[in-house]
């Protein structure tokens, strides 16, 4: 089985630490400002935690930002610049649990014609939904102990994944002193 990678950002980090790891959702969930969810009606779909085989970034993580008063898609090297951009990787311990997104999504209980939203969302957004597994967890979060960590270093000529700690990205991000509110 492939390496498997999920992607984030920096500013997530610190709720990341205070729940003591990765937390997974549901598809067709919608959550509210309050932070609790409502599932659809009588949706019995689990809660997935997402990751990719591309080694790059995954499309699908890239964040909107505001440029000229428009909300428009950004790109994930002037992110990792601003921002910071950090990828977890699954560690051997729970690897077998991860499953292909073909299977994935039938197990999680993702309705087809969600499915389908995804994979074309997806692929407007340049990824490739053959690269995508999840792990299917009971409880919310997937925890630290599971995963190593990586920040996409963009100081040298050419990027370059680089190993690092939850802790060292928490300071690098409050030294950027960017303020980002999540879309």
């Amino acid at each position: 089985m492939p390496r498997l990678f999920h992607y984030t950002y920096s500013h997530k980090l610190e709720a990341i630490k205070r729940s003591g790891g990765l937390e997974a959702s549901n598809a067709g969930a919608r959550v509210l400002d309050n932070g609790v969810e409502v599932d659809r009606k009588g949706s019995t779909e689990k809660r997935v935690l997402w990751f990719s085989t591309n080694r790059s970034f995954e499309q699908t993580a890239v964040k909107k930002t505001m440029q000229n008063g428009s909300l428009v898609r950004g790109n994930f090297l002037e992110h990792a610049r601003t921002i910071g951009l950090v990828r977890f990787e699954l560690k051997n311990s729970i690897y077998h649990e991860a499953i292909h997104w073909k299977d994935l999504a039938t197990k999680a209980g993702i309705t087809y014609s969600q499915r389908q939203k995804m994979e074309k969302a997806g692929r407007e957004q340049g990824a490739n939904p053959s690269e995508w597994y999840g792990v299917i967890l009971e409880e919310r979060t997937l925890f630290m102990h599971s995963l190593s960590m990586q920040r996409l270093d963009v100081s040298g000529e050419k990027p370059a994944w680089k190993p690092t700690t939850l802790d060292e990205e928490i300071e690098r991000f409050r030294s950027l002193g960017t303020m980002v509110k999540s879309v």
